[in-house]
């Protein structure tokens, strides 16, 4: 099965919280590093996360149900 990835605006649009929270949180290390992956293009980071593992982390940690 193919992993399924969401980009970072459309995750925070999805669990209601801004793009600089993810980042704070990736930076704080309190979203597990497995969940997401980082690809620098020139001066540009992007981040895409793995659907199934985020939204598994997100409702356990959070105890709700985001799909």
């Amino acid at each position: 099965m193919e992993k399924e990835y969401i980009n970072e605006a459309q995750l925070a649009a999805v669990i209601g919280v801004t793009k600089m929270t993810l980042l704070n949180w990736r930076r704080k290390g309190f979203i597990p590093s497995d969940c997401y992956m980082s690809k620098k293009y020139m001066n540009v980071e992007r981040i895409n996360y793995d659907r199934k593992m985020f939204f598994d982390w997100f409702n356990q940690k959070f105890d709700r149900d985001v799909v």
